[in-house]
């Protein structure tokens, strides 16, 4: 919706930036999240995380989009790196049992992905497509904070 003109090739522009913001700020959130930073590192992630899709709605122009780009990228990688070495380190907790571990927490996300999605494709609908976007972000702003109610013991 904030794209327009040459859409391809501003949007080409913007993916490859970001890109290359999200491999660097990796790299560097992956050394700290091995320190003891983890679960702070998590937390102000999955708040800026929630806050850029707040700022999404507000967008109106490239320079903006680029700006919560990038800071998603950070913010993305910032409580996602640590969450999957947390979510990693509670399938040790049960022994014998880690693909099962796995196959239901991907299960229950799924069958939660696909009520959000099929909610979203119902309120395109009554909305429109601007409308429904908008409601998708508020949704991930929610879903965002909701990362913070983890309690990895390897964090302890």
């Amino acid at each position: 919706f904030v794209l327009s003109g040459a859409v391809y090739a501003k949007l080409g522009a913007l993916t490859s930036f970001t890109v290359i913001v999200s491999i660097l700020s990796a790299r560097l959130i992956g050394r700290l999240a091995d320190t003891s930073f983890s679960r702070v590192l998590l937390r102000y992630g999955s708040i800026i995380n929630a806050l850029s899709y707040i700022f999404r709605a507000l967008t109106t122009n490239i320079w903006s989009v680029l700006g919560i780009n990038i800071v998603n990228e950070v913010a993305t990688a910032s409580y996602r790196i640590p969450y999957m070495k947390g979510l990693y380190a509670s399938s040790d907790d049960h022994p014998g049992l880690r693909i099962v571990y796995f196959v239901a927490l991907e299960s229950i996300s799924s069958v939660i992905k696909s009520f959000i999605w099929f909610l979203l494709a119902i309120l395109s609908f009554g909305l429109g497509m601007k409308g429904a976007l908008l409601v998708s972000f508020a949704i991930a702003s929610l879903a965002s904070l909701l990362i913070m109610k983890e309690r990895f013991r390897v964090y302890n």
